[in-house]
């Protein structure tokens, strides 16, 4: 199977799912987006044998979810550095 098993098996099978996860966190497309694919891209170097079993949507659902509150908080962040 390969080290691109969780990329290829994923990433067409959930996208809409895992999009409208981050997007209702993030409010916005483009943000959404890059965090589908910056998860994407950690899947693709990941050992298939860490991959769960079972329940693997709302393990990705999970992922998809904590990438986007990072990307958030790294946008607040960021909002706080420039107005000091």
């Amino acid at each position: 199977m390969g080290k691109s098993y969780g990329y290829r098996k994923h990433q067409g099978d959930y996208f809409r799912c895992l999009f409208s996860v981050a997007y209702s966190v993030l409010n916005d497309e483009d943000a959404s987006q890059d965090v589908i694919q910056s998860v994407m891209l950690r899947l693709y170097g990941l050992d298939e044998k860490l991959f769960p079993s079972a329940h693997e949507l709302s393990w990705l659902k999970t992922v998809v979810k904590n990438a986007a509150l990072m990307k958030l908080r790294e946008k607040w962040n960021k909002m706080k550095e420039d107005l000091k």
